[in-house]
């Protein structure tokens, strides 16, 4: 089940609490976890530990990390928790050949343009460093309520392009296209756009708050990390990355490497199969 509060899945945990034929039920989350000390927060404790304690219950968190810890932290047993890797088709974004990138070094973004993905932000800290210098472009690929409002108000700018919604092929196309991947989001569960960019050999730069940092860039030297309560992190780690050639052609080839030799179908099927093995081993006793 994608999710501890659909209907289906309630139903089903009751049913199984009352009936001798046990099923074995499994969890997807890519929810971090994140204390609340509130009433809800008190409510959401009872709740998910009356069902992660129940021995037919397995937990697939989509990172190893802090995805990981809102099912411990609830009283699952650690023998029930499976990492199931969030994932997209890698093979879909590798680089098929030598892709000429375009000549201006592109950051780009990718996304949706709602307030909690924070693009104004991300344009002001390119502005902050890069304003009208024709050598360097961010590329904006999305659209959402604030699309209109943010190209009224920085679309005059030669160097920021606002493309809208791009799918598919097209969608590739732009990765190959660009240089470095930023996601600056202030809430984000997993972020698959950090999958696509890497498997497209983009190194990212991400904020502090984005689920796929743990598992995909701290430690693996693939991108880099901002926090937003810092002013200027994200402009410098911009600036950074655009002057320091050496360290840009590292994290590419690192991320698209990782995805390649780690992050992939493989590592899911292996993931799952010891699941399988976790619910036989269950319906034996």
């Amino acid at each position: 089940f994608n999710g501890y509060d659909k209907w289906h899945f309630i139903l089903l945990f009751i049913l199984n609490i009352i009936t001798t034929k046990k099923k074995v039920l499994a969890i997807e989350s890519d929810t971090k976890f994140k204390k609340r000390r509130d009433l809800q927060g008190f409510i959401k404790k009872l709740y998910l530990t009356l069902i992660f304690t129940n021995r037919y219950i397995l937990g697939f968190p989509g990172g190893n990390y802090t995805h990981k810890e809102l099912f411990r932290n609830y009283g699952m047993k650690e023998e029930n928790i499976f990492l199931m890797p969030m994932m997209v088709n890698n093979e879909k974004f590798f680089l098929k050949g030598k892709v000429k990138k375009d000549k201006p070094f592109t950051f780009l973004f990718v996304g949706r343009l709602i307030p909690r993905k924070h693009t104004e932000f991300l344009i002001r800290s390119f502005l902050g460093n890069f304003k009208n210098n024709k050598d360097i472009r961010l590329k904006i690929v999305g659209g959402g309520e604030l699309f209109e409002p943010l190209k009224s108000k920085f679309g005059h700018h030669e160097n920021i392009e606002f493309t809208g919604p791009k799918y598919g092929s097209d969608l590739v196309k732009e990765y190959h296209s660009s240089n470095v991947l930023v996601i600056p989001s202030d809430r984000e569960p997993w972020g698959l756009v950090v999958n696509e960019a890497m498997a497209a050999g983009l190194p990212v730069i991400a904020s502090d708050q984005v689920g796929a940092i743990f598992d995909l860039i701290l430690g693996q030297e693939t991108g880099m990390v901002f926090s937003l309560e810092k002013e200027n992190d994200l402009a410098d780690k911009m600036k950074k990355i655009y002057e320091d050639r050496p360290l840009y052609k590292r994290l590419g080839n690192n991320a698209q490497k990782l995805m390649k030799e780690y992050w992939n179908y493989n590592l899911y099927r292996s993931s799952l199969q010891k699941a399988v093995n976790r619910a036989k081993q269950l319906l034996r006793k």
